[in-house]
């Protein structure tokens, strides 16, 4: 009797082992991405995939008196996405005419932004002006010469600043090595 007991149980074993084999092998495994843990909804949608240093997305969208750019863009990353959570994107205006998405890759990531002017000697001076915590959309740079928003993050004990502009030489937009560049 102990006997069969033991043959049952290798039997099933063995039948488990092919079975996930068998899954396993079938499973299209070039499409699949990892879920990201903790991934603020929209970041889902971007290819973070092979990026685990970036923290955060950036799309330029141009502009701001042209709404096509926003349009094709969250028609092309985020047509599947809840109309609510594409209705609660934030908009901050610094003042300027250049508008970027801004998506954070994990939902604890804090955004604390700082508008920049100049002094009286010329010297950069920040205020602080508030902090933002999702997805939101940024309309900033009225002076081509530098970035009038500075917006600093502090994640998983390291500190990070970041002020978008374009560079006027190769008229792209400035990455830093943990911002993924959408296009």
């Amino acid at each position: 009797m102990k006997k069969n007991v033991n043959v049952i149980i290798t039997i099933a074993l063995i039948l488990t082992l092919v079975a996930f084999f068998i899954s396993y092998m079938i499973t299209d495994t070039e499409d699949y991405k990892e879920p990201i843990k903790n991934a603020y909804p929209l970041a889902e949608k971007l290819d973070f995939t092979n990026n685990d240093d970036k923290l955060f997305a950036i799309i330029y969208l141009g502009d701001s008196k042209d709404s096509y750019n926003e349009k094709y863009y969250i028609n092309k990353y985020f047509k599947d996405v809840d109309k609510e959570i594409i209705d609660s994107i934030s908009t901050i205006q610094i003042g300027g005419s250049d508008k970027y998405l801004i998506i954070p890759k994990y939902e604890n990531i804090v955004f604390n932004l700082y508008n920049v002017k100049k002094g009286t000697n010329g010297e950069l001076i920040e205020s602080y002006i508030g902090h933002v915590e999702n997805a939101f959309y940024l309309y900033c740079n009225e002076d081509s010469t530098y970035s009038n928003v500075n917006i600093k993050i502090a994640y998983d004990g390291k500190n990070y600043s970041y002020s978008p502009g374009i560079n006027k030489d190769t008229n792209e937009i400035v990455i830093d090595d943990y911002i993924l560049e959408v296009n």
